[in-house]
């Protein structure tokens, strides 16, 4: 899944997972300017930093305390995440995907003087799976402000172990 990000930070994609698989890999490269500033001898690269998260949408049954609706309501659920500056991408590796719908959120930080601002999305899986672009934009900015807050908590959860 190929992006840009320019007038609204997060992008986002989904894709329906027929089955459970195991060790399922996902990396999100940024494609920059870092080559042009070292052909022409600029200072030093910096890459933008990177944010990719898994998410599964679960379905909440009816008229229960989180759904006071008649019909199921779908819910998107963090999995895992990722983020980083330190190269120009980003891998997760999720041990167990159960079937269902995932929708994957990926973003970065570009600073102003950075215009190519492109991001692709790769899916490593045992077959190959359509990934469907949809509006991260729909999501509405607390979700994805919330989302980002659980993976930086994530990040650093994760740190307290190394």
């Amino acid at each position: 899944m190929q992006d840009q990000v320019f007038s609204f930070k997060w992008a986002a994609c989904t894709v329906d997972i027929p089955h459970t698989w195991t060790n399922v890999f996902l990396s999100l490269y940024q494609l920059n300017d870092r080559f042009q500033q070292d052909l022409i001898g600029g200072e030093e690269y910096e890459n933008a930093e990177m944010q990719l998260v898994v998410c599964k949408v679960v379905k909440i049954p009816p008229n229960t305390g989180r759904n006071n609706t008649d019909r199921p309501v779908g819910e998107c659920a963090y999995v895992d995440g990722c983020q980083s500056d330190l190269y120009n991408s980003v891998h997760l590796n999720i041990k167990k995907m159960t079937a269902g719908q995932y929708v994957f959120f990926y973003t970065a930080k570009f600073r102003k003087e950075q215009l190519c601002r492109k991001l692709n999305l790769i899916l490593h899986a045992p077959k190959e799976l359509p990934l469907k672009r949809i509006s991260a934009k729909d999501f509405g900015i607390p979700f994805l402000n919330d989302l980002e807050r659980r993976n930086f908590l994530r990040q650093c959860e994760g740190d307290a172990y190394n």
